[in-house]
């Protein structure tokens, strides 16, 4: 855990030298759209395994390992807190639970959002999540992998059971799914900060100016509280590469 926390005042804290500037624009975070392919499909059913273990993992429904439909396999739109929010809460863990929770909350809620809401446009199958609390150099980075099959079944009213098993799978419009891919990861960062400014405000904090992504850098850290996050990490992407608890 490392140290340098701001010594709080009640709910407020009286926060050290900084090295950020508010008038800097934060840079994107790790939030993306991966198209997975079939040579990435093995690693993402192992880490879906590893996410539901000792639980049965749920199936990809339309996974399209062997390519019939078209290259891709799925798509994964990775969901990634602010590394410095991510630093923020890993550092209030041991000294106040309740903010790190708060960071936590915040970003489940909006994860489950966006995924009804980019399953729903895109026309998918129900997606399946896989949260990691860790980057690939084991440093603190909230981020969910909302996967999703590249194929769908036409709905039909009225077609239940065997008859919409018989449906013949067709692809998703890579198109829609990029666009609202970058839509719903806007939105999603923007939930996140709307239920966590408060607390953040309390603590002395800011935010950073807004990324292309909808992204925003909690401004005011100390040096030591952003060590936690100060190593070089592969891409959040790559799901094989992200530490799993």
């Amino acid at each position: 855990m490392p140290q340098g926390p701001p010594v709080r005042t009640g709910r407020r804290s009286i926060v050290a030298a900084t090295i950020r500037d508010p008038e800097a624009p934060a840079p994107v975070t790790g939030s993306e759209l991966v198209t997975i392919n079939r040579w990435q499909a093995r690693d993402y059913e192992h880490a879906i395994a590893v996410a539901y273990y000792p639980d049965e993992p749920p199936a990809v429904r339309g996974w399209n390992p062997a390519g019939e439909h078209g290259a891709a396999v799925g798509y994964d739109l990775v969901l990634a807190t602010p590394r410095t929010l991510s630093a923020l809460g890993w550092c209030f863990f041991d000294t106040d639970r309740g903010v790190s929770d708060e960071i936590m909350r915040a970003d489940h809620r909006a994860v489950q959002d966006v995924a009804v809401e980019f399953s729903v446009t895109i026309g998918s199958e129900v997606p399946v999540l896989v949260a990691h609390q860790f980057d690939s150099a084991g440093q603190p980075w909230l981020h969910t992998h909302v996967i999703v099959g590249a194929l769908a079944r036409p709905e039909r009213p009225g077609w239940t059971g065997p008859q919409r098993e018989r449906e013949v799978w067709a692809s998703l419009n890579a198109t829609t799914v990029a666009g609202m891919a970058e839509r719903l990861i806007f939105g999603y960062h923007l939930l996140v900060r709307r239920t966590v400014s408060p607390t953040l405000r309390e603590l002395g904090l800011n935010w950073q100016q807004m990324a292309l992504d909808g992204s925003c850098e909690v401004w005011g850290l100390t040096a030591p509280m952003l060590a936690c996050v100060s190593q070089p990490v592969r891409p959040l992407g790559e799901i094989h590469a992200c530490q799993v608890e």
